[in-house]
């Protein structure tokens, strides 16, 4: 039979020791996992971010590669595309506008110093909505924004194509190329449309293709006398 005398417990020295211990334990414990959630956190928001701007930089590249040479008269009644490029940013006519589906609209792409010393590319959009662009002084509201891409190099814009109508139509004959690369390019004044748009920052470069629908346009809008 076992008696009192026989049975053996902890001392009082021994649990607190081990309690000790034990507490140790759950707070490397709980310090580890709370480091292994903060840095989780910080990747998966780093790659979040990352995800945004290239969906941003996606649906921009869509807009641009859908350029539409949209064709409008200044006030002398004079023919001409709606296209304003400069070495800062672009205005044109997209049949794939960031936030308007199943309409064309007007857009203007640019860039603005960010408040950390580097650049912003901005995204603004005017949609239609029903209304008729008919002249290239024609007010049209700019209803949305949105900022492309932040603290970048800072971005400037090229654009290929030929130097005017005539000259296109004069090379046409000689079979000839005159095509080449410019800081700026007016659709009004040149009466053409540019055939591609380059992108540059960051010593990297992205050359967007405009459809060709000049031949077409130009011929179907013949100015008058």
């Amino acid at each position: 039979m076992v008696t009192p005398r026989t049975l053996k417990g902890f001392s009082l020295l021994e649990m607190i020791v081990a309690m000790a211990v034990l507490s140790l334990v759950i707070g490397i414990g709980t310090y580890a996992y709370a480091l292994f959630i903060r840095q989780w956190d910080g990747h998966l928001g780093r790659f979040e971010s990352a995800q945004s701007d290239y969906q941003r930089l996606e649906w921009l590249a869509a807009a641009l590669e859908d350029t539409l040479p949209y064709v409008v008269r200044d006030d002398r009644g004079r023919t001409g595309f709606y296209f304003l490029g400069r070495d800062e940013g672009l205005t044109l006519v997209t049949m794939s506008p960031i936030f308007g589906v199943g309409e064309p609209a007007l857009i203007r792409v640019f860039r603005e110093p960010g408040e950390t010393g580097g650049w912003r590319l901005v995204y603004e959009e005017a949609p239609f909505a029903g209304v008729l662009l008919a002249r290239a002084n024609q007010r049209m509201q700019f209803r949305h924004r949105l900022v492309v891409a932040r603290d970048i190099p800072m971005p400037a814009f090229r654009y290929f194509g030929w130097a005017d109508l005539s000259s296109r139509a004069v090379v046409a004959q000689s079979l000839t190329d005159a095509r080449s690369w410019y800081d700026e390019y007016d659709g009004m004044q040149r009466r053409y449309h540019p055939e591609k748009i380059e992108l540059r920052f960051g010593g990297h470069a992205t050359v967007f293709d405009v459809p060709a629908r000049i031949d077409f346009l130009t011929v179907a809008h013949s100015e008058p006398e």
